[in-house]
């Protein structure tokens, strides 16, 4: 019994989120039988997989998309805080400051 070769990938844009949490694309074609593999890495970083997506659809429109992150992955990027909390612990701190004035303050 014969086993057909496994089918190759044809050219694809690969989107995966690197270590910082920002999303990065680039384009691939493996080749054929004695040609050498292309890639082509775009050249920014996005803050988010959806501008990673639309950057990469817009240079190569029509191109299979390969995800090596899950795009629902694209929350707040490890060691950075969501704007929500540092806005809350900026009031914070600011209440505190408030209230240890007031403290301080001699009362007649």
């Amino acid at each position: 019994m014969m086993t057909q070769p496994e089918a190759q990938p044809g050219p694809h844009v690969r989107i995966w989120r690197q270590p910082d949490g920002l999303w990065r694309w680039c384009y691939v074609d493996p080749g054929r039988a004695h040609e050498s593999e292309v890639t082509l890495t775009g050249h920014r970083a996005y803050e988010s997989v959806t501008e990673a997506r639309d950057s990469a659809v817009a240079a190569y429109p029509g191109i299979e998309l390969q995800y090596e992150s899950r795009p629902e992955a694209d929350a707040a990027a490890p060691g950075r805080a969501p704007l929500w909390l540092v806005v809350a612990v900026l009031v914070l701190i600011l209440v505190v400051r408030r209230r240890m004035r007031r403290a301080e303050r001699p009362h007649f």
